[in-house]
Parts: structure tokens; C-alpha cells; sequence
């Protein structure tokens, strides 16, 4: 795979996360504009997570920096920085989740005690106390549901033909 190629799969592969977590296609041009969006082969570290923590406090824009890891079978890894209602969140390891195939995709920290994260109608992300699960093990349905559901809008794409742009902005990790 060349870089392009490389470039390609990135950009197909966030297109697919915006519509999961978007919880609709046509929204991913959007969702990029309201979030920074960081792809690589392995997770940061808390000290580089907090490196973003002034940015994201300035303008608002949260950062979810996935990690694709081979050894599991490409399930996304999120980390993320966001400032919401004057908190600043700063989470090493969220997982996508979804109560069904067809639900919307949200984001919940691995070890299921910090909350929900989840990206409203405006795609604004949200943050709520209450955890879908109330721990790892009663929480793998939903992980697998939300893998399974962007493996298939993934399909989808490739089916359709579906090329995504990826910003300037969004290409430096």
C-alpha cells in the first residue's frame, strides 16, 4: 500500500467513525470541521494528551486521537480532550459502543466508570455520568455492536464508491 493508498484508507476509515458517531452518513465533511481528528498506529500518553488541554480549552474543539491496533483485529482505541459545560476531559482510552448494529456509536471510557461521551444533533460532543454498562464485561456486546457496525458502513462505502477528504489540518498527527 502506498501512501496514497494509505491516505485513502485513513480518510474512508474517519468517514465511516463520523457517520457511527454521527448516527447518520452525509454529516462527515461537517463532523470533521468540529473536531480535531488525529489517526495513528498507537495510543498517546496521558503527558501528550495534555499537551492539547490549552487548545481544546480555547477553542473549544475536542480531539479524539484513534489508535488502530492490529493485534485487535483494527477495533478503534479513542483518546480524547474536550471541554464541555467548563470541565476539561482528558481520557487515555475510550472504546466505541452501541446498544444495537443500528444505534448511534458513543464513546465510553474502557474500564465503563467515567461516563459517556456522545455527539448531539449539532455535533457538539456531550458528556453524561451514567455509563452505558457498569463494567468491561456486561459492556462487550455494545463494544462488539459498535465494531461491527462501522465494519459495515465501511462495506458500504467501499460498495458505493465513497472518497472522503481528509482536511489539512486533520493530517499531522
Amino acid at each position: 500500500m502506498n501512501d496514497n493508498d494509505q491516505l485513502k484508507a485513513v480518510s474512508n476509515f474517519v468517514g465511516a467513525l463520523a457517520h457511527a458517531l454521527c448516527g447518520k452518513a452525509g454529516r462527515v465533511e461537517e463532523f470533521i470541521s468540529k473536531t480535531r481528528i488525529v489517526v495513528t498506529g498507537h495510543r498517546p500518553t496521558l503527558e501528550t494528551l495534555h499537551q492539547f488541554a490549552p487548545r481544546v480549552l480555547n477553542d473549544g474543539i475536542p480531539i479524539l486521537w484513534i489508535s488502530l491496533d492490529e493485534q485487535l483485529n483494527n477495533m478503534p482505541t479513542i483518546s480524547l480532550v474536550a471541554s464541555i459545560k467548563g470541565n476539561i476531559y482528558i481520557i487515555d482510552t475510550c472504546l466505541i459502543w452501541a446498544s444495537s448494529r443500528k444505534s448511534k456509536v458513543r464513546l465510553v471510557p474502557s474500564d465503563f466508570d467515567l461516563g459517556v461521551f456522545t455527539f448531539n444533533s449539532k455535533l457538539e460532543l456531550t458528556y453524561r455520568e451514567k455509563a452505558p454498562r457498569k463494567c468491561w464485561k456486561s459492556g462487550t456486546d455494545g463494544v462488539a455492536n459498535a465494531c461491527e457496525q462501522l465494519r459495515e458502513i465501511q462495506h458500504q462505502q467501499i460498495i458505493q464508491g465513497d472518497v472522503f477528504p481528509l482536511p489539512e489540518h486533520k493530517r499531522a498527527a
